[in-house]
C-alpha cells in the first residue's frame, strides 16, 4: 500500500519571501509587465500605443499588502503631478456627456483626490495650474484662494493629457486654461547625464506642454535656459483658432 503524502497547510501570500511578493507587484503594478498594444483604431485618437492595465486593487487587500505594493507602483513607474488650483478646470459630474471631445476626462488618473498636498516617490515633474503664481505675489481677492486638487498621471500620458486641456472648454465654449498661470518643476535626477541625454529627457517632459494655450503665463524650474524660454514664448503667445 502507498503511503499517504501528508497535505500541508495552505501557504498564505505574507508567508512568501519579500523578494517574491514583490516580483507579484510588479507583475501587477508595473506597465513595463502590464502594458500590451493597443489596437489600430485606438492608436489614430492617442499617442499612447499601449494599454497600461495595472491592477492597484491589491492595494485594498490590507494595511501591510498596501504599504508593500505601494512601494512598488511608486518606485517601478514615473509619474507627473498635476496640481489644479483654477476652479473652472474642475469637470463636474453633470458635465459628463454634454460637451463631447471638448471635455478633458481624467480617466488616466491613479489618485484623483481632494488634499493639502500629495507625494509619489517617482514624481519627475510637477505642473501647477492657477491664477496666482505659487510663492510670488499675490493678488489680493474678495473670495480666498481655492483648495488645490492634485492628478498623478503616468508620465507616458502626459502628451494626452496636455491635448485634453488644450481643448478643455465650458459650455460656452470658452477654453478653461484662458488666462491661467503655469508653474513647471522639474525633478532633478541624480545621476550624471551628457548634454544630448539631458536634451532628450526635457523633451519628453516639456513637448507635451506645448499643446497648452491661452496662458497668462508659464514657469519652469529645473530646465535649460532655451527650452525655458522656448517653450514659455510658445505657450503664451501663441495663436490658436477656434
Amino acid at each position: 500500500m502507498a503511503s499517504q503524502v501528508p497535505i500541508s497547510a495552505p501557504m498564505s501570500f505574507l508567508s512568501l519571501p519579500l523578494i517574491a511578493r514583490d516580483i507579484i507587484y510588479k507583475q501587477l503594478l508595473s506597465v513595463n509587465f502590464t502594458k500590451t498594444e493597443k489596437p489600430y483604431p485606438d492608436t489614430c485618437r492617442s499617442s499612447v500605443r499601449y494599454n497600461w492595465n495595472l491592477h492597484p486593487a491589491i492595494l485594498a487587500t490590507n494595511r501591510e499588502i498596501h504599504e508593500e505594493a505601494k512601494h512598488i507602483l511608486g518606485f517601478a513607474n514615473s509619474f507627473v503631478v498635476i496640481e489644479c488650483a483654477a476652479p473652472e478646470l474642475e469637470q463636474k459630474r453633470g458635465e459628463f456627456g454634454k460637451e463631447d471631445k471638448r471635455i478633458m476626462l481624467f480617466k488616466v488618473t491613479l489618485w484623483p483626490k481632494r488634499c493639502d498636498t500629495v507625494a509619489v516617490p517617482n514624481e519627475r515633474m510637477r505642473v501647477w495650474l492657477g491664477h496666482d503664481d505659487p510663492g510670488g505675489k499675490k493678488k489680493k481677492r474678495k473670495t480666498s484662494a481655492p483648495k488645490p486638487w492634485f492628478c498623478v498621471v503616468l508620465v507616458e500620458e502626459l502628451r494626452d493629457l496636455m491635448a485634453g486641456l488644450a481643448i478643455f472648454q465650458n459650455q460656452n465654449g470658452t477654453y478653461r486654461t484662458l488666462g491661467l498661470s503655469a508653474k513647471i518643476i522639474m525633478s532633478q535626477i541624480q545621476a550624471e547625464e551628457t548634454e544630448s541625454e539631458r536634451t532628450t529627457r526635457e523633451a519628453k517632459f516639456l513637448d507635451p506642454l506645448l499643446n497648452l494655450r491661452f496662458l497668462k503665463s508659464m514657469k519652469i524650474e529645473g530646465a535649460s535656459d532655451d527650452n525655458t524660454r522656448y517653450i514659455s514664448e510658445q505657450v503664451c503667445h501663441q495663436k490658436w483658432d477656434n
